[in-house]
């Protein structure tokens, strides 16, 4: 049985969520292309995650988990000073 530990990429996932200022209305079309790149991320989490506990194909679950978390960390080096 094998498990995938996605505890810190889902904390940098949220805490990149939290920064988009979202109102009851339409999103910016800025902030609309943040929340589709981040579903995207969130989607290869979920894939990673998948491939090791389902399909038992650690090699490629950690793979998929080093994508998503090298897409994340373009929103964490961004400045929006």
């Amino acid at each position: 049985y094998y498990h995938l530990r996605t505890t810190t990429i889902m904390n940098a996932y949220y805490k990149e969520l939290c920064k988009v200022q979202l109102e009851p209305c339409e999103p910016s079309p800025e902030q609309h292309q943040k929340l589709h790149d981040l579903r995207y991320i969130k989607m290869y989490i979920d894939a990673a995650k998948a491939k090791v506990e389902y399909c038992h194909e650690p090699s490629a679950g950690v793979e998929l988990l080093m994508y998503a978390q090298k897409r994340l960390n373009k929103y964490a080096t961004e400045c929006a000073c």
